[in-house]
């Protein structure tokens, strides 16, 4: 017996046959790579627009397994993708599957958490979600009732897609990437949506002729997130505030030269991060104080050096300050447009007032210089219930209310921290945008709360350092650490 023990265990190391548990991952990831070579390879020669079919199933198949993939792709490829919306091309389908399979690994992931106590708190943004959920299945059913193309609808409800998701990839990505990994990617996605805002929009009212006039996302909620994740970090943390703090001016002004009016909402950000606990309130007040004034002619010196860099015309820019002057007046061409909208958008209101005319709804208006106009997201709040009606009126309040008891969940362990304070920043920002248009419309506000929420989700304490209580109740740890 023991001669064949050890006959067998000399023939084993002279001739490795057997595979160990940890090499099996890698033979199937071998035997896989070799199967889609092969079938790329084949489909070449029969049609070379075949071999897309095992490239995608692949790529497929890396973002049900793979959460660091998911949310690389769900920000950069939404980045990249989604910067037109006047038409549902290949590109948004193929980016539209991508987001279903990242959703099926991120569900399957949270499925098997054994993680109670975040998930007991994320149980609020969860609801959002199926509500959110059933209110678009029953849009489409409407829309199509209204006889707008499906396309159409597709096209509007994206966003939306995007936001019922939202708590899904952040719980996902919090598990799965480090804090400083998630710190960067928001910087990174955060300054490139600065960009691509900025030089969208001096092209587009011709301040300036640049090589390009869009690359990519032109979106104000994601930088807004940097703008709030940066400023609670120059306002709160005791380390590498100047590095944050040039960062939230740099952000500001790059926006601000725009001339876009909507960029003053940011200046609530600073406000709401001071009083949002009252713990240090006293210091980071007294910093905004102080550092205030000095960010202010920072910004405005920025905004000077981009516009003379990019010989941007004193005329357009002057007219944008009048135009600033001038808001609200009978002479803000604008404010009409706006009101002429609204005015679209209530009348479908009232012909459809239960569950609306459906996404895609197109609104059409004459603007201020007499140009019948037509568009399917309009500068103006009444959009949303002209397309979701009273339904979509009650998911919204939902929403709120959800997402604040979320929030004072957040705030009542290990407060304050940069991460929450972020959180409502941004929350802040979003509630008084809504007075101007619907945030729900912007897609850059997905991926900005995506990031937020991961940061949360990622410094939110594990059970053995809550009280004994709290930690009884919640069942279980938490997903991060306080890890920097």
């Amino acid at each position: 017996m023991n001669a064949s023990v050890g006959w067998a265990q000399r023939a084993e190391s002279i001739v490795p046959w057997r595979i160990s548990r940890s090499s099996a991952g890698d033979l199937v990831a071998v035997v896989l790579g070799a199967s889609v070579a092969v079938a790329i390879g084949a489909a070449v020669v029969v049609n070379p627009l075949l071999a897309v079919l095992p490239a995608a199933t692949l790529a497929g198949i890396v973002l049900l397994v793979d959460a660091r993939a998911r949310i690389l792709f769900l920000v950069f490829g939404g980045f990249l993708v989604l910067q037109s919306s006047d038409s549902l091309g290949s590109l948004k389908l193929v980016y539209l599957a991508g987001v279903f399979a990242s959703l099926g690994g991120a569900l399957f992931r949270f499925s098997q958490g054994e993680d109670r106590f975040a998930r007991g708190l994320a149980r609020p943004l969860m609801r959002v979600s199926v509500a959110i959920s059933t209110l678009l299945v029953i849009s489409l059913l409407v829309a199509r009732a209204h006889g707008i193309p499906g396309t159409d609808s597709l096209r509007d409800i994206a966003p939306y897609v995007l936001f019922a998701c939202a708590p899904v990839f952040a719980i996902d990505a919090a598990r799965a990437v480090s804090h400083r990994a998630l710190v960067r990617l928001l910087v990174s996605a955060g300054i490139l949506a600065t960009l691509s805002f900025t030089i969208t929009w001096l092209e587009q009212r011709q301040i300036a002729q640049l090589a390009f006039s869009k690359f990519a996302l032109s979106s104000f909620y994601l930088p807004a997130a940097l703008f709030v994740y940066a400023t609670a970090s120059a306002l709160h943390r005791n380390h590498h505030r100047i590095r944050w703090a040039s960062l939230s001016v740099l952000v500001f002004a790059l926006m601000l030269s725009t001339g876009t009016r909507q960029i003053l909402i940011l200046a609530i950000a600073p406000i709401v991060v001071v009083i949002s606990a009252r713990r240090r309130t006293s210091s980071r007040f007294i910093r905004l104080a102080l550092g205030g004034p000095v960010a202010v002619v920072l910004m405005l010196s920025v905004a000077y050096v981009v516009l003379a860099a990019t010989h941007a015309s004193s005329t357009q820019i002057t007219d944008r300050i009048t135009i600033l002057k001038n808001t609200g007046t009978p002479a803000d061409a604008s404010y009409h447009d706006r009101q002429a909208e609204t005015r679209d958008a209530a009348r479908i209101f009232y012909a459809n007032p239960v569950f609306g005319a459906g996404p895609g709804t197109s609104f059409h208006w004459i603007s201020a210089n007499g140009t019948p106009t037509s568009a399917f997201v309009l500068d103006s709040p009444v959009d949303f219930p002209a397309k979701f009606g009273i339904a979509g009126l009650v998911v919204v309040a939902f929403l709120v209310v959800s997402y604040g008891s979320f929030l004072r969940s957040a705030l009542r362990f290990n407060h304050p921290r940069t991460e929450t304070l972020a959180l409502a920043g941004y929350f802040g920002v979003a509630i008084a945008g809504s007075l101007l248009m619907t945030p729900l419309e912007d897609k850059g506000l997905g991926f900005g709360l995506i990031l937020l929420l991961a940061l949360v989700f990622r410094t939110w304490p594990p059970a053995a350092a809550l009280p004994p209580a709290t930690r009884t109740e919640s069942g279980g740890s938490g997903i991060g650490d306080e890890s920097r």
